[in-house]
């Protein structure tokens, strides 16, 4: 996945992102691989819609800073993962955690939360 990602980020010239249970984002020279997120993300329809819809905010308000979308999804996702946990509700629950995961989360809650790694095989 990672030398997929970086062959087609060389080839368009734009920064490339593969979301699962590790995110690669690449622009081609740099790597970098997101542990956030979790299994319920993939079985809510729209979680990878509020990704993109991230990422082009991002994109305007933070120039420069491809992963910050991301590793914010990542973050949301563990959070309303724990709230599904704790309150025993399912994936509609879940989906709506999510929203308020986005709307109440706070910079220092991100920085603190976030694991990444630069990859440079």
């Amino acid at each position: 996945t990672v030398a997929s990602a970086r062959a087609l980020a060389v080839q368009t010239g734009a920064v490339v992102a593969v979301s699962g249970p590790i995110d690669v984002l690449t622009d081609g020279r740099e790597t970098i691989l997101l542990h956030n997120g979790c299994a319920t993300m993939s079985r809510v329809t729209g979680s990878g819609c509020m990704l993109t819809a991230l990422m082009g905010a991002f994109c305007g308000a933070m120039p420069g800073q491809p992963c910050a979308a991301a590793a914010t999804m990542g973050v949301v996702g563990e959070l309303a993962e724990a709230r599904r946990l704790a309150h025993g509700t399912g994936n509609a629950t879940f989906r709506t955690d999510l929203i308020d995961a986005v709307f109440n989360l706070i910079p220092a809650q991100l920085d603190a939360s976030v694991r990444w790694e630069s990859y440079s095989k």
